[in-house]
């Protein structure tokens, strides 16, 4: 944001100038964390406690962000270890004097909690503050513009830590990133959580946590609109005792915005095989829980992962890199919390509270070596960061070790692959094969020929590789509605769609019954629609409009697709209407390109982006 000029005035004390305008130097520190949700809050108790001067800087009036705001007070996945125990400690003594019984732990509790650790480590906390600015120094960066009750201003700092969880500081001073999956741009879906206490738990302080949607949330205007339709969801229906809800998050619970690019990008192999890396801060646990049920639109991995070989629940677990809190443009900044280096596909396991406050905490430990020794982020001795962190309980010397091997673990063998196709647990050999490749085109090849499961499985691994030789199976699984399922999960789908799925990667023409006939089926949650859509329209045969109009009338005749109630993403209504537009103007029908000009103007951003995204395609072509 232009060159960085500090000078001495007369009467305000110092001053900077960016970009021609003089702003007041309101304070200078060691290390600023902006954003003080569970990354943040780690980042600069931590910093403290290592003797340097912190400033941690949040737009809310309390810390913990959707661990306390959200306020989503229990774990789901993660792993444990670091300050966080400390926290969980605080929380569990002081959670009896606030009520009888809590689910996880009071959030009021952790406020007071985060308050006091905070303090004790000598942190400064800027609250009702927010981040609007970078200041710069060629790459390097040397503070924050901020604006809160004080009016604007600058602080300046030796480190920054970007927790925001949007990757504000970042991309203010002009890092590279990523936001939302390959189909339609969209990120994962958020969630309102509201307070609860109902007879039915015992009066347990609780939540009742709900997807209400997707929005893009670093824009304001489709934010406020996701604030106001999520908290209509929550009190649409009469009030009866086992509905109540005492209120509503007081932010939203964003699963995925901006992820900055960094020195090392996470991705969904590195999880999958556990990938330790020499520069690891930690590890990190989940599986893929994306909240969707529409993996059509998700990237060809996501789709192979999830809806080929049923691994939605398959845990995933890899180091996190130091690299990757490291963005790759820029110097003096470290990221810390959802918006590390990762893609996608990793971002949807790589967010559990638990294990934001690991990497909060090993980034806060980061930048207080920086600022004590005077080095650039990158120079950050790894060795004197890992030993730390064993010290706190997030890393042991087996995973530094580990580490320095560069270990990965390693598919099995090709024949005991093959055998595990037709065993409980094959989704994950069905994976191993598709990432294994050609090398396994031909042990695969013959186990067509053997028992009918192991065939079918095998042709799943091979169609989504592209290998000729499995595609009359699949055809026949298609038709047939072969509802087997890979892997004993209602998300999981059968193994017809997996079929499909495959097929769409390449489709034929000969087989345009087949995808028009998928529209008939019954889908619960519409995934065969949205595979059999893409094979039409890749295929552009006006034969198919039939087919394609059939589906639209059956879906705007059944309020099930458009209904507003807790879980949107159930009623694809909107998603199946631009899916169909797409097919119909690939045929030359005009009612596709005046389905998508109709949504270009939907007042959720998420969707009217998609469309007119569609429609700039087209006019370039």
């Amino acid at each position: 944001m232009g060159e960085l000029e500090i000078r001495d005035a007369l009467d305000a004390g110092k001053t900077v100038t960016v970009d021609g305008e003089t702003l007041p130097v309101l304070a200078q520190t060691d290390v600023l964390v902006a954003g003080g949700g569970p990354a943040g809050s780690m980042a600069a108790i931590a910093s403290g406690r290592r003797g340097a001067a912190t400033i941690l800087v949040e737009a809310q009036p309390f810390l913990g962000g959707i661990a306390t705001g959200g306020p989503i007070h229990s774990y789901y996945w993660g792993l444990s270890g670091g300050l966080q125990d400390e926290l969980d400690r605080r929380n569990a003594e002081l959670d009896p004097q606030l009520a009888a019984s809590v689910r996880g732990w009071h959030p009021e509790g952790r406020k007071i909690a985060l308050d006091t650790m905070a303090e004790r480590a000598g942190v400064n906390l800027w609250l009702r503050t927010s981040v609007t600015g970078a200041i710069l120094e060629g790459d390097t960066v040397r503070g924050v513009i901020v604006d809160g009750a004080c009016g604007r201003g600058v602080i300046l700092a030796e480190t920054i830590v970007d927790a925001t969880g949007d990757g504000d500081v970042a991309t203010l001073a002009g890092a590279r990133w990523r936001m939302g999956r390959e189909g339609d741009g969209i990120p994962m879906a958020y969630s309102l959580t509201p307070g609860t206490s109902r007879e039915r738990d015992g009066a347990q302080v609780a939540y009742a946590n709900f997807d209400a949607g997707w929005t893009y949330p670093t824009d304001p205007i489709d934010y406020a609109r996701a604030f106001t339709i999520a908290r209509r969801y929550l009190w649409r229906d009469p009030y009866d005792e086992e509905k109540r809800s005492l209120f509503s998050g007081a932010i939203l619970g964003v699963r995925e915005s901006r992820t900055i690019v960094g020195e090392y990008t996470l991705t969904l192999d590195d999880l999958f095989f556990g990938k330790c890396f020499p520069d690891t801060i930690g590890k990190t646990r989940s599986h893929y829980d994306n909240h969707a049920r529409d993996y059509a639109l998700e990237s060809t991995q996501a789709r192979i992962f999830c809806d080929v070989a049923g691994n939605w629940k398959t845990a995933l677990e890899c180091d996190v890199p130091y690299r990757a809190l490291v963005p790759a443009n820029l110097d003096g900044l470290l990221v810390a919390g959802r918006c590390i280096s990762m893609t996608h596909d990793a971002a949807q396991a790589v967010r559990m509270i638990k294990d934001m406050h690991r990497i909060g905490e090993a980034a806060g430990i980061a930048a207080a070596i920086s600022a004590r020794d005077d080095v650039s982020t990158r120079e950050v001795g790894v060795a004197e960061l890992q030993r730390e962190l064993v010290k706190t309980g997030i890393l042991t010397d087996a995973e530094i070790a580990a580490g320095r091997r560069e270990e990965r673990r390693q598919p099995r063998l090709i024949p005991e692959l093959i055998e595990a196709l037709g065993e409980e647990g094959r989704e994950t050999a069905i994976w191993e094969l598709y990432r294994v490749g050609e090398a396994a085109h031909d042990a695969l090849i013959e186990a067509l020929a053997s028992d009918e499961e192991r065939a079918r499985y095998a042709a799943l691994v091979l169609g989504a590789q592209g290998v000729e030789e499995a595609r009359p199976l699949l055809v026949r699984m298609v038709e047939e509605r072969d509802d087997t399922v890979p892997s004993n999960h209602p998300y999981v789908q059968p193994r017809w769609v997996g079929a499909l799925a495959c097929l769409t990667m390449e489709p034929r023409v000969e087989e345009r019954d087949l995808y028009a006939a998928a529209l008939e089926a019954e889908a619960p949650f519409a995934e065969p629609w949205l595979y059999a859509l893409e094979g039409i329209e890749a295929l552009s045969d006006p034969e198919a409009a039939g087919a394609v109009r059939c589906l639209l009338e059956r879906i705007r005749a059944d309020e099930r697709y458009w209904s507003e109630t807790y879980d949107p993403k159930e009623h694809p209504g909107w998603k199946l209407e631009i899916a169909a537009a797409k097919a119909l103007r690939a045929m030359g029908d005009p009612e596709g390109e005046e389905i998508l000009r109709r949504y270009v103007d939907d007042r959720r951003l998420t969707v009217s982006r998609y469309a007119r995204s569609l429609l700039e395609e087209a006019s370039e072509e």
